[in-house]
């Protein structure tokens, strides 16, 4: 009898452990919307942004941005290149620093050879001097124009993001309160309802259980690529002939995206160059 009651009591408490740990467990939105908030609040870390790019009748091209941030005090270092196989007049690199100083960010973009860059720089003001780490927050709604997120392993998942909340009506005054011109708040518009109408997008988000943190995200943006590339088209001053000709080349063309995010390395230097500080 005291045996089956050890194994009654063991039974149990395998049970109660069972039920404790699927209420505890969380949820696909729920382990997605933790590591956004987290890398919200907290983006420190260094980002490799890589897009592939293939199409009849054009080598396979290639964006890749690696991008530093560090929160205390703000600063980036972006450097930026593009290739095409086998076309080295297509290539080309490109830097980008931004820090803050007090109430203003100072930005430096260069572009060209890395031995004969060419700068410019330009400020952004800021509403005050706070530091830009002071003012990032865990709270916002980073669910908001997610549609579903569904496991498909062990640490990554998928997420479906609502295209056709990314404009609405009123969105023009928005733009017009910031400074864009009209040209540019119809050329926005434009844009914005061609994704709209390419479909929700779609990315495989893969999160480190360790850390709570985004480490790697896939974008499919094949679709997207096709209504923007058709919107360009079908406003360029081209013959039907040769619109016709490029909507071909873009049914078989394809286009994806990956993120890999991981920690700041110790050794980045963050010095802004001595050519693009006499642009100031």
């Amino acid at each position: 009898m005291i045996g089956n009651y050890i194994k009654k009591t063991l039974c149990l408490f395998a049970a109660a452990a069972t039920v404790t740990g699927s209420a505890l467990a969380l949820t696909p939105a729920e382990t997605y919307e933790a590591a956004a908030r987290n890398m919200a609040a907290h983006p420190q870390g260094e980002y490799t942004v890589q897009m592939n790019v293939q199409a009849p009748f054009m080598s396979v091209g290639r964006l890749k941005n690696k991008i530093d941030i560090q929160e205390m005090p703000f600063k980036v270092k972006s450097t930026a290149s593009v290739g095409f196989l086998g076309n080295e007049t297509l290539s080309g690199t490109s830097s980008l620093y931004a820090e803050q100083d007090g109430a203003v960010v100072h930005v430096y973009y260069g572009y060209g050879d890395e031995d004969s860059r060419t700068w410019q720089s330009y400020d952004r003001p800021l509403r005050d001097a706070m530091p830009l780490a002071a003012t990032l927050r865990a709270d916002g709604n980073v669910l908001a124009g997610v549609k579903t997120v569904t496991a498909i392993s062990a640490h990554t998942y998928r997420v479906v993001y609502d295209m056709s909340r990314l404009y609405a009506t009123g969105d023009e005054a928005k733009w017009a309160e910031a400074g864009l011109s009209g040209e540019e708040r119809k050329a926005l518009k434009e844009a914005l309802l061609a994704l709209q109408q390419s479909g929700d997008i779609l990315a495989d988000v893969t999160i480190d259980p360790a850390t709570a943190r985004i480490s790697h995200i896939y974008f499919p943006l094949t679709p997207q690529l096709r209504s923007i590339a058709a919107l360009i088209a079908a406003n360029a001053n081209v013959p039907e002939a040769q619109k016709a000709l490029i909507g071909r080349i873009l049914a078989y063309s394809s286009v994806n995206v990956t993120v890999d995010c991981a920690p700041l390395p110790e050794n980045i230097d963050f010095t802004v160059p001595a050519a693009a500080q006499k642009t100031r």
